[in-house]
């Protein structure tokens, strides 16, 4: 039999934590670990991390990483619907160490593949450059 003062005790007492670490990545205004409440849902998440990035994040969805307690590793496609209430379709309760992770649109796919290419391109123009400008330096 527990005590008057131990089950008063118990009843005051509070065995989750006041928060939990989840990781935000990819296309967001601050991208990195944040704390959110426990059960706070996905949405909540990534308006803790600044939002979207407006100009590369794809905004339609995002990926959320969980290592399940059995060591599995679960990755969804999470469609986002910031008016959705919490469910497990579009605005999943978020668990320690969930990691989210946000893809860029096709368009700054495009651009960073882009700029990749032209850069080696950018370095030899600069070296035929480089003797017109020392001729123009010396004459």
């Amino acid at each position: 039999e527990i005590a008057p003062e131990v089950a008063l005790a118990l009843a005051d007492s509070n065995l989750s934590a006041d928060a939990i670490p989840v990781n935000v990545v990819g296309q967001v205004q601050r991208p990195g670990n944040i704390e959110v409440k426990p059960n706070a849902p996905l949405n909540e998440a990534l308006l803790a991390a600044g939002g979207f990035d407006d100009v590369r994040a794809e905004k339609g969805s995002v990926e959320l990483v969980r290592l399940n307690r059995n060591g599995t590793v679960e990755k969804r496609d999470i469609q986002i619907d910031f008016t959705a209430p919490v469910n497990d379709e579009t605005n999943p309760t978020l668990q320690p160490n969930d990691v989210i992770i946000v893809k860029r649109d096709g368009a700054a796919k495009t651009a960073d593949n882009v700029e990749r290419i032209s850069r080696p391109a950018s370095g030899i123009f600069s070296l035929i450059e480089l003797p017109i400008r020392l001729f123009n330096l010396l004459f």
